[in-house]
């Protein structure tokens, strides 16, 4: 592997991997012979999906990142630049749902309302900004958002889709619709760089 930023083994970041979607995102990445930094809030469950992927043969750096503490993402982002010298490929996963029974519209919790968006939203772009530098060294950059069909306006809305009957959300779909929002809007900055 280079540090250079010359081609070599693919670096991917994960956030959120050290279960469910993002560990399999991860995995599936290692197996396609990436060099995976794996990051999570919690240490223990990080330090153990780590191993697991150690166990299959996979490079592995477990990480510290929180994506709603703007220091954690500032630290990784240092850490790769540090370690590995570039990334090749960001998957932002990291999710919450938050209590759907406090996100009724008219009801709506503000403070899971807020949790929510700062993970699923701010998160994203918070972490996408801090690594930008980092991706502009890979000859073939990538950035993965992990969002949800509930993003989706049109489906939300039409009355065909099961979607229109899930319960409404002053929180989770609007945060995912904002994701999706935003990818578009990073998508048209970044295409002349690929």
């Amino acid at each position: 592997m280079t540090h250079d930023g010359s081609p070599g083994r693919k670096i991917a970041l994960v956030t959120g991997a050290n279960k469910g979607i993002g560990y399999e995102i991860a995995a599936q990445l290692a197996g396609f012979g990436m060099t995976i930094v794996l990051t999570a809030r919690d240490a223990g469950r990080r330090e153990e999906a780590a191993n697991r992927l150690r166990a299959t043969g996979a490079e592995v750096y477990p990480v510290e990142l929180d994506v709603t503490k703007p220091v954690t993402i500032t630290a990784a982002a240092a850490y790769v630049d540090a370690e590995l010298g570039r990334l090749d490929v960001l998957v932002n996963n990291a999710g919450i749902s938050g209590d759907i029974a406090r996100q009724a519209p008219s009801a709506a919790d503000m403070d899971v309302v807020r949790e929510v968006f700062e993970t699923n939203y701010f998160g994203v772009v918070m972490v996408t900004k801090a690594m930008i530098p980092l991706l502009r060294r890979s000859p073939e950059p990538r950035i993965v958002n992990v969002t949800s069909g509930l993003g989706s306006l049109t489906h939300m809305s039409d009355p065909d889709s099961y979607m229109v009957n899930l319960p409404p959300s002053a929180a989770y779909a609007p945060a995912k619709g904002a994701l999706n929002s935003v990818t578009i809007q990073f998508a048209k900055e970044l295409r002349k760089e690929n």
